[in-house]
Order: C-alpha cells, then sequence, then structure tokens
C-alpha cells in the first residue's frame, strides 16, 4: 500500500487512479496518520465482510477509546459469531 498525504492526492488523483486500477491501494494521509483509502472495486469485491467489520470496529474503537463493545454486543454484527437466533425489533 502507498500512502500519499491529502495535497498531494489531491493534485495527482488521476495518476493514483491508475495505480488504483491496477490493484494498487493508496492511503491518504492528513498529519502521517491515513484517514481515508483509494481502493479499485476488484479490491473492495475482495475483501470479506468479517474484515470490513473488523476494520470498521479497529476505526471505531480509535475515534471512542473511552467507550466500549461487550463480545456479545460484537457477535449480534457478525452472522458468523452468532450462537442464537438474531434479534428482531422488540426483543431486549
Amino acid at each position: 500500500m502507498v500512502s500519499v498525504p491529502i495535497f498531494e492526492a489531491k493534485n495527482k488523483l488521476p495518476q493514483f487512479i491508475h495505480q488504483v486500477e491496477e490493484g494498487e491501494t493508496l492511503g491518504i494521509t492528513r498529519h502521517g496518520k491515513v484517514v481515508a483509502y483509494l481502493v479499485g472495486e476488484d479490491g473492495l469485491n475482495q475483501q470479506s465482510q468479517p474484515d470490513k467489520f473488523a476494520l470498521v470496529m479497529k476505526r471505531w474503537r480509535e475515534r471512542h477509546w473511552d467507550c466500549f463493545l461487550t463480545d456479545g454486543e460484537e457477535s449480534d454484527f457478525i452472522p458468523s459469531r452468532r450462537k442464537s437466533t438474531p434479534r428482531v425489533d422488540g426483543d431486549l
């Protein structure tokens, strides 16, 4: 994966789009920290749902470090980790 600052991504977007079309993933940084990814459609489709969920959870934890979900609450969002039937509206 290549990482570039936002201003460079803006100035060279057509060049980076060509790289992404060839399978590269581009991390866009602000103050040295990746804040976004530029991924081609093939790369996005190849990523499995649990991987996407893990990435979303990692980012959520980074932003909300003072909050947490229990394993049971996380399991409600990952079908492969559910031990029973999914909850329906009105169940508590």
